[in-house]
């Protein structure tokens, strides 16, 4: 189950940065800052995990853009906030984050001020929206969830002033 989760989260992060930075190009600069999921197949990240077995703590990610890099925070299953930093290059589309021999493509759609990208784990397709602001990652990281437990954390949709 726990390596199960990693994998997920994992993928998730990875998806988020591919569609993410595809699109920035020129628009580098509008994406520096921080940014957190949105939506997860067009749900808050709390009815995504409800409906689908999963913890909510797992969907909940913080994304902090500079010119040259992207780091990636969030709770683990065993409750700690780890972070991971990627370089990003831009392409002809927007940016790529470049991650262990993968390369993920973000897009950021100026008109709604988000970013979009998706990801395809085990034969089935995600597609993350990112909202800049952050989640609360200190809230979550004293969740302790019970195996096969489906519990709502925090409403991590809505987006914080204050940087993880």
């Amino acid at each position: 189950m726990k390596t199960a989760f990693r994998y997920i989260l994992l993928t998730l992060t990875f998806s988020l940065l591919a569609g993410f930075l595809s699109a920035c190009g020129s628009e580098s600069g509008t994406v520096t800052g921080d940014w957190t999921i949105k939506t997860v197949n067009g749900k808050s990240p709390a009815d995504f995990a409800s409906e689908n077995g999963v913890y909510e703590l797992g969907t909940a990610k913080n994304f902090t853009f500079t010119e040259n890099n992207v780091t990636v925070s969030a709770v683990d299953e065993t409750g700690n906030i780890v972070s991971k930093s990627y370089d990003i290059k831009k392409n002809e589309k927007g940016l790529d984050i470049l991650a262990s021999g993968s390369t993920i493509s973000l897009e950021y759609i100026e008109a709604e001020d988000q970013i979009r990208y998706s990801v395809k784990q085990n034969d089935v397709q995600y597609q993350y929206i990112l909202k800049k602001g952050t989640t609360d990652l200190e809230s979550l990281k004293t969740i302790k969830a019970e195996k096969g437990a489906v519990t709502t954390v925090t409403d991590s949709s809505k987006a914080q002033d204050e940087v993880v």
